[in-house]
C-alpha cells in the first residue's frame, strides 16, 4: 500500500483543508500550479472560497459548493474551476484534484476519480499510512 501524503492548504477556525497526495505527485499542488498561469483571476476566486470555508464553515451556496455523489463534493468558480473534496471526521476537507469545467454536468470520470481517491484515502487510515505536511504558499 502507497503512503498517502496530505498537504495542508489551509486551516481556519471551522476546518483544515488538505490536499491529496503521495510522495511523488500532488494532483492539487499541479492544479494550483497551472491555474496560477493560465486562470489567476479564477485562482483567487477558488482560494477566496477555501479561505471561507476554513474560517466561516461550507458555503450554503450551491453556486459555490454542493454535493455531488459517493460521498463527494466540489468547490466552484464562475469561470469553471473545479476542486473535488471529501470530508472525514467532520473538520478534514480532503481536495481530491481540480479542474476546468467544460461542459454543464461534472464529467463521471472526474467524480470517479475522487471517489478512487477517497477509498484510498480510508484504506491508508485503517493502515495508519498518512502522513501529515505543513502548509505552503498557494498565492
Amino acid at each position: 500500500m502507497k503512503k498517502v501524503v496530505l498537504n495542508e492548504i489551509l486551516s481556519g477556525a471551522k476546518c483544515k483543508i488538505y490536499a491529496y497526495g503521495t510522495k511523488s505527485k500532488c494532483p492539487v499542488n499541479n492544479f494550483f500550479e497551472k491555474q496560477k498561469k493560465e486562470r489567476p483571476e479564477e485562482l483567487a476566486k477558488l482560494m477566496a472560497l477555501l479561505t471561507t470555508t476554513a474560517t466561516q464553515g461550507t458555503p450554503t451556496n450551491i453556486q459555490k459548493c454542493r454535493p455531488l455523489r459517493d460521498k463527494i463534493w466540489e468547490f466552484k468558480t464562475p469561470g469553471g474551476l473545479r476542486l473535488l473534496f471529501f470530508w472525514d471526521c467532520g473538520y478534514l476537507i480532503i481536495a481530491t484534484h481540480g479542474f476546468l469545467k467544460k461542459k454543464p454536468k461534472t464529467p463521471s470520470k472526474e467524480i470517479n476519480m475522487a471517489s478512487k481517491l477517497r477509498n484510498e484515502y480510508i484504506d491508508a487510515k485503517n493502515q495508519d499510512s498518512i502522513e501529515f505536511k505543513g502548509s505552503d504558499s498557494h498565492d
